[in-house]
């Protein structure tokens, strides 16, 4: 199977990689538009109501995909067994992000890439020795990095948390994706787990409202409007667009055709696109010591990858 672009016929797998390093490219920019979401031009936004808004956007792309998924129970669970791990890492992402940089964040993040061919040997799959070690080093310069520009903070930590989670994601998406191959069940699988992450955001953001009450409901409702208008609209559409629909159909396409392995060597490079975007728009900066461990986190990642991919036929069952 394969497909045409610009009159070359290319394969399947040709394609998801060409897509991968689009998505990798598109999650690099992802920190530098929360920061900037989050900063608001002065205005600061939550991280609750940045995921109600992202995710309300991206889920509008693919509504008419929602309802007629919700007819299949299968494709509802596994959509949203998916779309609780990405909530949970996009959220984690966001408190992170509040309190350490675009670029220590993209760097520490770069653990998911090396965190899912371990998952993957958890499930029964031999983990290579060279993997432990790569992991030892990624520790060790995901320590130069936070100790780079500043001292460590708990942003750090939840950042760390948030490539944990989303190396899940990762993992369960290839395990997943492979059981729906119409193109209608695919795009449902995208399009319930948008919707799922909207929801799960909406209801955080009551609880917090219920927890945290205005003194005057009715200045509190009548202030609504004004503070819609003053949302970062701009960085909240490229994030629900580009960073959260694209990157997630992106996904369930290739990872038919590439191992959730391959595609974590692929998105080794998304701290580089994250670390030079923040350079060039954030104006943020590493010491000598944060780029030895920026070196060290990317040259251990790509090691723990290097090899012959699995084939597909390999996927461990869920």
């Amino acid at each position: 199977a394969g497909f045409e672009f610009f009159g070359m016929r290319m394969s399947n797998n040709v394609r998801a990689l060409l897509l991968l390093n689009v998505a990798a490219a598109l999650f690099g920019s992802n920190q530098v538009l929360i920061k900037v979401a989050e900063g608001g031009g002065g205005h600061p936004t939550s991280e609750g109501v940045v995921n109600l808004c992202r995710f309300g956007i991206a889920s509008l792309v693919f509504l008419p995909q929602v309802f007629r998924g919700l007819g299949n129970r299968e494709l509802c669970r596994a959509s949203l067994e998916l779309a609780v791990w990405l909530w949970l890492g996009y959220t984690a992402q966001a408190i992170g992000l509040q309190t350490t940089s675009a670029s220590r964040s993209a760097l520490t993040g770069e653990f998911t890439v090396l965190l899912v061919p371990l998952l993957a040997g958890l499930s029964g799959t031999r983990v290579p020795a060279k993997a432990w070690g790569a992991g030892v080093v990624a520790l060790a310069g995901v320590a130069m990095v936070t100790n780079s520009g500043g001292v460590p903070n708990t942003g750090d930590a939840w950042c760390i948390l948030s490539a944990l989670l989303f190396a899940v994601h990762i993992y369960r998406t290839e395990i997943q994706s492979v059981k729906f191959i119409e193109r209608e069940d695919e795009q449902g699988l995208i399009a319930i787990q948008l919707a799922a992450l909207a929801v799960f955001s909406g209801l955080f953001e009551l609880g917090d409202l219920a927890l945290h009450p205005p003194p005057d409901w009715g200045q509190w409702a009548a202030m609504l409007p004004s503070k819609a208008a003053a949302l970062p609209w701009p960085a909240l559409v490229a994030m629900g667009l580009g960073t959260t629909a694209f990157t997630l159909w992106i996904e369930v396409v290739a990872m038919k055709d590439v191992s959730s392995t391959l595609a974590a060597l692929i998105y080794a490079a998304e701290p580089l696109w994250g670390a030079g975007l923040a350079f060039v728009f954030l104006g943020e900066r590493f010491g000598r010591l944060g780029w030895v461990g920026a070196a060290l986190i990317v040259g251990s990642t790509l090691a723990a990858q290097l090899g012959d991919d699995k084939a597909k036929a390999s996927a461990p069952s869920p």
